[in-house]
């Protein structure tokens, strides 16, 4: 609260007024990011887990330039060092591939110094979708998760309604802002979509080219299996947006992690 409270109080009342604990979460990452650039994930894996947290991330923390911090949630696991996806950028964004709110950039693992100006576009998103209805899991990729870096970066590019971006435009971002965004294969290797393979089948699908995997836990959602099933279903059915279909899945308020 005192971040927020010092850094943008105007935000304040929107972020109290987030339904739910990740929401909070989400937005708190972004305000950090602004003010400090990203957290340090080895830190941050070590104050949340202990010894069993700091495993998941020593090398890849250990080599990080101090000038452009990398925030990581907490189920991602690293074989190789960030710094050479990293140097010369001033903001890396990770896209992933997959389905629905699956594709695109990802709120999950990025690269921030502080004060780069897509925080601020963000805070904008943000506050343009705070009275988002706490419906389900899809309202908060919405409102407050992976889907507002995709908003703030349309909007960077100025981009019309069912615009797509293109590879120069990538370029374009890269040469005026500094901002990064990492081909999928580099730090999510596997879907989300495919999160269930056993631990041999996931190694075997991992490109040579992959630093990091992320293991797509979501300790935030009520996990229900057969929502999970009849969301299968509907994509091999050939369902484009199958996931969104329903109600969702339900938002946990308390999280015993």
């Amino acid at each position: 609260l005192e971040l927020v409270r010092s850094h943008s109080p105007s935000f304040l009342p929107l972020y109290q007024a987030y339904p739910s604990h990740i929401q909070r979460a989400d937005a708190a990452r972004y305000l950090l990011a602004h003010k400090h650039g990203g957290a340090s994930a080895c830190t941050s894996a070590a104050s949340a887990f202990g010894r069993s947290g700091a495993r998941l991330l020593p090398r890849a923390a250990r080599s990080l330039s101090l000038s452009l911090g990398v925030y990581f949630d907490l189920d991602y696991e690293c074989f190789a060092p960030l710094e050479p996806l990293v140097a010369g950028a001033s903001l890396v964004l990770s896209y992933k591939e997959g389905s629905d709110f699956a594709k695109g950039a990802s709120n999950s693992v990025f690269g921030s110094a502080p004060s780069h100006p897509l925080w601020a576009v963000v805070l904008d998103v943000l506050r343009n979708r705070s009275r988002t209805p706490l419906s389900g899991h899809t309202a908060v990729l919405f409102s407050t998760g992976p889907a507002v870096l995709r908003e703030a970066l349309r909007r960077l590019l100025r981009l019309r309604p069912g615009e797509q971006i293109s590879a120069p435009m990538l370029t374009r971002l890269r040469e005026t802002l500094g901002i990064a965004v990492l081909d999928s294969a580099l730090l999510h290797p596997v879907t989300a979509e495919r999160r269930d393979l056993s631990k041999a089948s996931a190694e075997g699908e991992r490109p040579l080219s992959a630093v990091c995997t992320h293991h797509f836990v979501s300790s935030w959602v009520a996990h229900n299996s057969s929502a999970h099933a009849d969301t299968e279903r509907r994509r091999r059915e050939g369902h484009s947006h199958a996931a969104l279909e329903g109600a969702g899945l339900s938002v946990l308020q308390e999280n015993a992690w």
